[in-house]
């Protein structure tokens, strides 16, 4: 192979991971207002209902697929304590499967 053709291929591998580093970027970007949203539509609509509760699993989801665990995880830990004792265990595990999900990234 010569020089020329392995410089044009580096240059196409550098080009490449800038560029999906951008597109990462922006699907975090992208997830970081869907979480803010759902927080939200979370705050207007109480947990007993089920909207309030798919907006409160959507802002945890959301909050890690945007690349920010922390807020996921505040996030769970709050509206896991609005739930009461008997839907709890729901959130741990979702919770567990948002990292588990995170972690494999």
């Amino acid at each position: 192979m010569s020089e020329q053709a392995v410089k044009e291929l580096n240059a196409l591998v550098t080009n490449a991971i800038l560029h999906a580093e951008q597109c990462e970027w922006e699907v975090a970007a992208a997830y970081r207002e869907v979480a803010q949203y759902e927080v939200k539509l979370a705050e207007l609509i109480p947990v007993t209902h089920m909207e309030g509760i798919a907006a409160r699993r959507g802002a945890v989801c959301a909050a890690f697929k945007a690349r920010d665990p922390e807020l996921g995880r505040k996030l769970a830990h709050q509206y896991r304590e609005e739930a009461g004792p008997a839907r709890r265990r729901g959130w741990d595990q979702l919770l567990a499967e948002c990292q588990r999900e995170f972690e494999a990234r």
